[in-house]
């Protein structure tokens, strides 16, 4: 009975593990957010390669996204995902300029984790317009038309998918011009 238990503990005790790595994550990304300087520019960024965890499923509004990362967690365990859930918009609809809903809900996953999910793709090493502006996803149309018309002006192409994350959403910060929201995209030179 004591192994047992002791083993229990144990994997409580990585369960926490993994929450505290998580709170310091977002404590550093939120210091950093706090002294962004380029928020509502667009800018080139080099990326490194990540990993996301996707579910492809149409998100036109918040039930959709809750059900959605149910599906992606397998059970309804309570998440602590804050900050690392995504919503993704495809090639297509950014060159249509059809932002009315999301394709596919991502949780971008700790590279140092090992996962046992045989959905984890990945998001390519390399250049991204990014623009980072204080709103939730409901602003995204303005951020998104301000982005493409900076890839076009820079003598850039679209090569794949947006990656939108709310990185202070209203579960952090009450106040609406306190949320912080990053798009990506992928790009190349034409």
């Amino acid at each position: 009975i004591l192994k047992k238990e002791s083993e229990e503990i144990d994997k409580k005790i990585e369960k926490l593990k993994k929450i505290k790595k998580n709170i310091k994550y977002r404590y550093d990304e939120l210091i950093w957010a706090q002294e962004c300087k380029e928020m509502g520019q667009p800018y080139i960024s080099l990326e490194d390669e990540r990993y996301i965890l996707r579910l492809n499923s149409l998100v036109e509004n918040k039930g959709d996204l809750e059900l959605g990362l149910r599906k992606l967690n397998g059970n309804d365990e309570p998440m602590v995902f804050t900050g690392r859930v995504g919503l993704i918009i495809s090639k297509e609809k950014l060159e249509n300029k059809k932002f009315d809903s999301f394709d596919s809900i991502y949780i971008l996953l700790d590279e140092n984790e090992n996962y046992n999910y045989n959905k984890v793709l990945t998001i390519e090493k390399g250049m991204y317009a990014t623009i980072y502006y204080s709103a939730g996803h409901k602003e995204n149309k303005k951020y998104l038309l301000k982005l493409i018309h900076y890839i076009v002006n820079n003598g850039y192409k679209i090569i794949g998918d947006a990656f939108e994350r709310t990185i202070i959403d209203e579960f952090i910060e009450k106040k609406e011009n306190r949320i912080l929201t990053v798009i990506e995209i992928p790009i190349e030179k034409n």
